[in-house]
């Protein structure tokens, strides 16, 4: 009876460099498509190349990606925005880091890569003297982060006001639903 191949080694990560843009950009556009968001037109990829391109590159983003096989291109990657926030308590420095688009593809999960990604992520982000990082945890990567010490965040839970087309919000707390016939506009039925 043969016994199974060794596992393969798993790859280092390196930092991203404006190079990566475009293929940081592909693993993005696969993020969203596992995560059921449509995919809309290719405008917001291209808008996406360029401004990993100029963040890379200013050191306004880091990233942290492990090469694949060619022609594989990246087959794990994650981003952190590096940010000026007004100091308070928690954070006196007043800067701080949100990780966002920790993906690894498919045929390459279950193999640590996740994790070395997000520990070259945070690394780096401690050796910039940055104390607080944020994240919007997906069902599948809560434990990952949960391991590696993030908690649910105090103080209410993040909610999100998004403009519609033509750029106008909403004109009731984000819902685009017709009004309830309870509510009223000011001024409505004088």
């Amino acid at each position: 009876m043969d016994s199974p191949p060794p596992p393969l080694p798993t790859p280092a990560p390196r930092l991203a460099t404006a190079a990566d843009a475009a293929e940081l950009t592909r693993m993005r556009a696969q993020l969203f498509a596992e995560m059921g968001t449509a995919p809309g037109d290719d405008g917001w990829r291209a808008a996406c190349v360029a401004h990993l391109r100029r963040a890379l590159a200013d050191g306004t983003v880091i990233g942290a990606v492990v090469d694949g096989p060619e022609p594989a291109g990246l087959v794990a990657a994650g981003l952190v925005d590096l940010r000026p926030v007004t100091p308070g308590p928690a954070n006196p420095g007043g800067r701080e880091a949100y990780l966002y688009s920790m993906y690894t593809q498919a045929g390459w999960r279950r193999r640590g890569l996740a994790r070395a990604v997000l520990e070259r992520l945070l690394g780096e982000v401690r050796r910039r003297g940055i104390a607080v990082v944020e994240l919007h945890a997906t069902a599948d990567g809560e434990a990952l982060y949960a391991s590696a010490g993030f908690r649910p965040r105090p103080g209410g839970r993040p909610m999100r006001l998004s403009a519609g087309p033509g750029g106008a919000y909403p004109a009731r707390g984000g819902d685009a639903s017709p009004p309830s016939p309870l509510w009223r506009s000011p001024g409505a039925g004088k």
